[in-house]
């Protein structure tokens, strides 16, 4: 179980320190592609909003002042306790210089630019600041200075009203990125939830249904064992064992159609009846001539004249005509042509061949009982996997479904985020309000007056003010314009103190966040920070995962090698099969070696062989004498013989001879002998020839019926040549058959699990194995803290920086321009008066 042991390693304990990635991965390849299950993934905003040019300046300056960057090593050790505070706070303050210098200068400026400023007017306004204003001096100011500064007040007022307006997109941009930082958190726990309960779903279903359904898959192939190994042998016995029962079909059919069906055994019977009568016949007359011609010779040799004459002595021997015809025994060998005693004899051997296929199919019947018996380790062992599998397999789920139950889901505190983000948004539009009237009240109507007074005041100097006429005699619109225009520097000195108090606390800590968000946008701070071994009591989180590969997996690896189609194998510096290789599964090492079963199946199947004690060949040889018993054309031919060595033709001429010899001596003996030739001559036309004609033709039907034997004994050859086509395989080729059978059940067996293992891999891999909403998510957070809050913050001291800059000069032409349109200030015991000048004492 080495391969679960790995896989439950991967799922449990380090794991849980991945946790915060993992779970906002995917949990499927189709909760990838279809985001919709995802708030983050649908999160489009487009972070630029107009002034990136603002914001990049700003990001530039902090960078160039920040160095090296935010001194994360250093917080990282101070944390750790590898360095004391003394050392900490120096190395801070070095960092901090540049940021604490900028501040205390716009610090010092909020307190000494409007004091200062304030107590220069109202000495200006009274005469009293700058010393005596003298009339011969103000004369001779070039009235051209006011057309050069003109241009420079008007733009310094356009600025000025420009950058006034930029606080309402600020104030907009904080409040909105405050609510989406909630938003993006929230909508991160969704996801969480979404990925957490679509892991437990998939668990639950690979521990119940998946599982179960390869169980019972499994357990049906290994209760039908027998059948799947001994079917292959059947299938391939019962052609064989058809083939031979087919050709003995066919053969018993040709057998009952040549015996009850055919004429020609009536036509044998009733040629070798009328061969038995004719037979039968001839031989009665045969020895009735044999007899007379006796008679004769002995009437002859009774008559001492005739003896002595000699007249007996020619006569031919009676013995000639003597001949044994043995009809009877022809007969009885006939009988034997009967076609239901041929039916009898051959039934013999036909009923011993099915008998043979009896037995072996009844043979066949019993290998699935063989094969069980041979197989009950074998199942023994693989039930024994099965349940150790499946234990195993038990406690992965449930320690894996514990993980995001327990660990993750219930942690999540959606409700109180649910709550916080309910009741924001209840005031959010009294925040929108207050935000308006702050910008109203704090930007629109100070910087509005400001610019307004400037304006006027310079378009009212200008237009009210006479080249011909001395200041003091100088119009009431020329006077009022330096007076506004003095309103102006004073107004600006007011607004000076709060834009430099905000220019100083935004750009505090606008700066650090551009600092952060650079280190949280490249990873550095995941680098730095959390990938730091020091942080964690000096034992990564991730060092006690071990997956088979020499490289560290970090949260710093893993974030920055995710991506839309990347996978927890590609974030870890694996390939799929290295992170989730199960190796063989333990089905495969529980089987035993096939060969001891297959030789004690192959050895009960030496009953099996086919006609193995009984010689086939020579009782189908044996059906041609029982077909045709060969006696009866022994006897035929025997008859045939005898019958053809009867010589009654010179029997009968030597009895015509001697008749006519003794005519005229002898007429009685003349007369007898020529009576009996008469009658041999009429034996042999008659029942001897007819005899052998009739055994001429018996002797043709048996030809007939022999070639007609000789055409159905044929078709037996196939039978013993079946036969021992069977008995062939079931002696070379059973053997090999049940192994390939032994093998396949194995292979399908570990098919069975490989593709279930193989399945619930690649439901885990599909599960956890897409990280691109890791990065999705962290880049969300992220971009809203430092694309939104950032650039906000970024933007608001940039502005308020931008506001001074400009609004210093403009204060200062409006001063200067108000020396030319206001009426100089006398003092009343030192002035006197001329034609065209008024001097002060």
């Amino acid at each position: 179980m080495e391969s679960f042991h790995r896989l439950h390693l991967c799922m449990k304990g380090p794991i849980v320190c991945l946790l915060f990635l993992l779970v906002v991965c995917s949990a499927s390849d189709n909760r990838v592609v279809d985001s919709s299950i995802y708030h983050v993934a649908n999160i489009t905003d487009d972070f630029s909003w107009g002034y990136d040019i603002f914001t990049d300046l700003g990001d530039s300056l902090v960078n160039a002042m920040g160095g090296d960057g935010f001194p994360w090593d250093d917080i990282v050790g101070m944390v750790s306790g590898e360095m004391d505070m003394e050392q900490f706070t120096r190395k801070i303050i070095l960092f901090e210089l540049p940021f604490l210098i900028v501040t205390a200068i716009f610090l010092l400026l909020t307190l000494c630019f409007p004091i200062g400023g304030l107590l220069f007017c109202c000495c200006r306004c009274c005469g009293k600041c700058g010393g005596t204003r003298k009339e011969e001096k103000i004369s001779q100011l070039k009235r051209c200075n006011v057309y050069v500064m003109a241009p420079f007040i008007i733009l310094l007022s356009l600025v000025i009203g420009f950058t006034t307006f930029l606080s309402r997109p600020v104030n907009s941009r904080l409040i909105d990125s405050t609510y989406n930082i909630m938003y993006t958190s929230l909508y991160s726990m969704y996801d969480i939830q979404t990925y957490a309960d679509g892991i437990i779903a998939d668990f639950d279903k690979l521990a119940d249904e998946d599982f179960d359904l390869f169980s019972e898959t499994l357990l049906n192939k290994l209760e039908s064992v027998d059948e799947q190994i001994a079917a292959p042998l059947v299938r391939r016995s019962m052609p064989l064992m058809e083939n031979i029962s087919l050709n003995l079909e066919a053969f018993d059919n040709d057998l009952q159609d040549f015996a009850l069906e055919n004429d020609i055994f009536s036509e044998i019977n009733s040629s070798v009846a009328r061969i038995t009568s004719l037979g039968e016949d001839l031989q009665g007359a045969m020895d009735l001539v044999a007899g007379n011609l006796t008679d004769i010779i002995d009437n002859c040799q009774a008559d001492p004249i005739r003896s002595g004459a000699g007249v007996c002595d020619p006569l031919p021997d009676p013995a000639n005509l003597e001949v044994d015809l043995e009809i009877s025994e022809f007969s009885t060998a006939a009988d034997g042509l009967n076609p239901e005693a041929i039916l009898a004899n051959t039934n013999g051997t036909l009923s011993q061949v099915y008998n043979l296929l009896s037995q072996v199919n009844s043979s066949l019947s019993t290998i699935p009982g063989i094969i069980r018996n041979n197989t009950g380790d074998l199942i023994s062992n693989v039930n024994a996997s099965l349940v150790e599998i499946q234990i195993a397999f038990q406690d992965i789920v449930e320690s894996t479904t514990s993980i995001f139950e327990e660990g993750l889901t219930s942690s999540l505190p959606i409700e109180d985020l649910e709550d916080a983000i309910s009741s924001a948004e209840m005031q959010k539009e009294q925040y929108k309000l207050l935000t308006e009237m702050d910008f109203i009240l704090s930007s629109i109507l100070p910087g509005g007056l400001l610019v307004v007074l400037s304006l006027l005041g310079l378009c009212m100097g200008l237009c009210g003010y006479n080249t011909n006429v001395v200041p003091s005699q100088q119009g009431g619109v020329a006077n009022c314009g330096g007076r506004l225009s003095m309103c102006s520097a004073a107004c600006g000195l007011v607004i000076a103190f709060q834009v430099c108090f905000v220019a100083a606390l935004s750009f505090l800590i606008g700066s650090h966040l551009t600092l952060v968000c650079e280190g949280l946008q490249d990873l550095t701070v995941i680098e730095s920070v959390l990938d730091n071994p020091s942080l964690w009591d000096g034992q990564h989180p991730l060092a006690s995962v071990d997956l088979g590969t020499d490289s560290n997996i970090t949260f710093y690896s893993i974030l920055e090698r995710c991506s839309e189609d990347a996978s927890i194998a590609d974030a870890v510096g694996l390939t799929d099969s290295e992170l989730f290789d199960m190796g063989d599964t333990d089905f495969k090492k529980q089987i035993p070696d096939l060969v001891p079963i297959a030789e004690s199946i192959n050895s009960s199947f030496e009953s099996l062989k086919f006609g193995s004690d009984t010689n086939l060949g020579s009782q189908f040889d044996g059906l041609a004498n029982q077909l045709l018993p060969g006696n009866i054309s022994e006897q035929l031919e025997e008859l045939t013989n005898v019958m053809l060595a009867i010589n009654l033709t010179g029997v009968a001429n030597s009895l015509d001879n001697q008749a006519a010899t003794l005519s005229g001596v002898y007429p009685s003996i003349s007369h007898a002998l020529e009576s009996l030739a008469t009658e041999i001559w009429r034996i042999k036309d008659e029942p001897l020839a007819s005899t052998l004609n009739e055994t001429k033709h018996l002797q043709e039907l048996l030809n007939t019926l022999n070639s007609t034997v000789e055409d159905l004994l044929v078709g037996t050859s196939q039978i013993p040549e079946a036969a021992d086509a069977l008995n062939l395989f079931l002696t070379n080729d059973a053997f090999n058959l049940i192994f390939e059978s032994l093998e396949i059940f194995i292979d399908d067996i570990v098919f069975l699990a490989d593709s279930f293992m193989n399945e619930t891999y690649q439901t885990v891999e599909e599960d956890i194995g897409r990280c691109g909403v890791i990065r999705l998510i962290y880049d969300s957070i992220v971009n809203v803290l430092c694309e939104e809050f950032a650039r906000g913050m970024t933007l608001m001291w940039v502005s308020s920086v931008l506001y001074i800059i400009f609004l210093f000069p403009l204060i200062c032409l409006n001063i200067r321009i108000a020396k030319y349109n206001r009426r100089p200030t006398f003092r009343r015991s030192h002035q006197f008066m001329t034609s065209n000048k008024v001097h002060p004492v």
